[in-house]
């Protein structure tokens, strides 16, 4: 009896269909295993018929083969840039590189370093090993078997190994292991991109980037991009433009532009890998027409998320946001508190008052703090006082410039048109009118130097204080999608 995957092929030929009714059933089994297997080659490991692209089209091939101390490729969304530097990571594992496995042969160690664990390593990279990955080349032929969580470490036959990190660590938890090759994807700090860079120096190991060079003018463009001028047999790059990746459907090239939108650095970045200083507003995608609309009513089972920038010397700035079932944000209440007005239990109870009613389901409050429930001046934390007035805020951490990018660029994809339903995921009440008048108008420093600039020396710092907490309450999307709202150390991480 024919088996599923051959009756597609039974329906199509009639001289087809009389050889197999000839064959054996045994035949028959091993001619539907076949078809199975082939079939599930062609969603799963993928290594065995990948074939890099080649100019006119992205030079993935290029890539591949280079042998260069330092290469990178600067691409757009859905350039293939990502899955290029995967495929250079197994092959090398493999032993089967053909130009660099002579030079490293197995056991091959190396590290994949991705901008966070949850959006970068798990989103993206192992997802990406799963499907890419032979299994018998895995250790113990299984991805089970091979790759360890404990670890996060994916292991081969061979006794290759790739570990797995995130940009967010501290730079020494990137000390001590000898490595051949290191693997940088996104943007990451210097001092970590040079932490892993020292470790390559007992095997002479090779690192590749690819990257969207989505925050301006960032170190990347300054030693790897410039310094490639100069030296030309250390340093290489490609550009990957999103247009020229040959795999992708008109369609889906459409949707991704309407997701980046009109902004013409961000375009340059996500569509074409080109390196743009950032200049002008900050979220220039913001439309009157579609991101502010009348709020006159909040179902009470939305959660809801408040925010508060508490300021001594300067009007303290707060806001509330609410999370619709399809994830859509609206802000719909602002408030602000003038230091004439008082101390720290004056502003609790206008809070208090202005939000009687609410059930609010997390609360988030920006300040430096030092430890103990004291700031970084050794004073009586703001946020510990409204703790012990009775509202349970938890700070955002103050300790980490990366989570002010992160957290600007996905309020920018918040404020873009979704593809699907046509609309934007976050919409400001016109009660906000300040929150709205800030979205109008905060714009980019200047920039003066051609270096790493961390998010607060890019950033203009007027005209964002309302800004601030919106952002904070964008992040805590993943805390309200998991209902994680009591995990301090996950709001730590969502920005300072």
């Amino acid at each position: 009896m024919p088996t599923l995957a051959t009756k597609s092929l039974l329906r199509s030929s009639d001289p087809l269909l009389e050889w197999i009714r000839r064959m054996t059933p045994q035949s028959k089994q091993i001619l539907g295993a076949s078809l199975l297997e082939i079939q599930r080659r062609k969603e799963f490991e993928t290594q065995r018929t990948w074939t890099p692209t080649k100019p006119p089209h992205n030079d993935q091939l290029g890539f591949f083969e280079c042998g260069v101390k330092e290469h990178a490729a600067f691409g757009g969304n859905r350039s293939g840039k990502t899955l290029v530097g995967l495929m250079k990571a197994i092959f090398l594992s493999i032993g089967e590189h053909p130009t660099l496995s002579k030079r490293f042969p197995p056991p091959v160690y190396g590290r994949i370093i991705s901008t966070s664990w949850e959006q970068g390593i798990q989103a993206v990279i192992l997802k990406q090993l799963f499907r890419i990955c032979r299994r018998d080349q895995l250790k113990g032929r299984s991805w089970d078997t091979a790759y360890s969580e404990r670890h996060h470490a994916l292991s081969f036959e061979n006794g290759s190994e790739i570990r797995f990190f995130s940009s967010e660590q501290t730079r020494s938890a990137f000390g001590g292991d000898k490595i051949h090759w290191f693997m940088a994807d996104e943007h990451m700090p210097y001092d970590i991109y040079l932490e892993n860079y020292m470790r390559l120096t007992d095997f002479d190991g090779i690192a590749w980037l690819t990257m969207s060079p989505e925050l301006g003018l960032t170190w990347e463009y300054d030693k790897i991009l410039n310094r490639a001028k100069d030296n030309p047999d250390k340093v290489k790059y490609w550009f990957f433009s999103t247009y020229d990746n040959p795999y992708l459907s008109q369609e889906v090239v459409k949707d991704i532009e309407t997701v980046i939108g009109n902004d013409t650095a961000r375009r340059e970045a996500k569509l074409y890998g080109r390196f743009v200083s950032l200049a002008g507003l900050v979220y220039p995608m913001f439309n009157n027409n579609l991101n502010v609309r009348e709020v006159t009513n909040v179902p009470a089972s939305w959660p809801r998320v408040f925010a508060i920038n508490p300021h001594k010397r300067q009007p303290t700035t707060y806001n509330a946001g609410a999370w619709s079932p399809d994830k859509e944000l609206v802000i719909y209440q602002e408030g602000s508190f003038e230091p004439s007005q008082g101390g720290v239990p004056q502003l609790a109870a206008k809070i208090r008052a202005e939000f009687a009613g609410q059930k609010i389901w997390l609360w988030l409050g920006d300040e430096a703090e030092g430890g103990e429930g004291l700031n970084i001046f050794g004073e009586r934390s703001v946020i510990e006082q409204l703790k012990r007035a009775g509202l349970p805020i938890y700070g955002t951490n103050q300790a980490s410039d990366k989570t002010v990018d992160s957290g600007v660029w996905k309020v920018k994809e918040y404020l873009m048109l979704d593809p699907i339903s046509k609309k934007p995921r976050l919409t400001i009440s016109k009660s906000c009118p300040n929150t709205i008048r800030e979205f109008n108008a905060w714009q980019y420093r200047k920039v003066t130097t051609v270096d790493e600039e961390l998010g607060r020396e890019k950033y203009q710092q007027v005209n964002k204080e309302y800004l601030d907490n919106v952002r904070y309450i964008v992040m805590a999307e993943s805390m309200v999608a998991t209902g994680n709202k009591l995990n301090y150390k996950g709001v730590q991480a969502y920005g300072n």
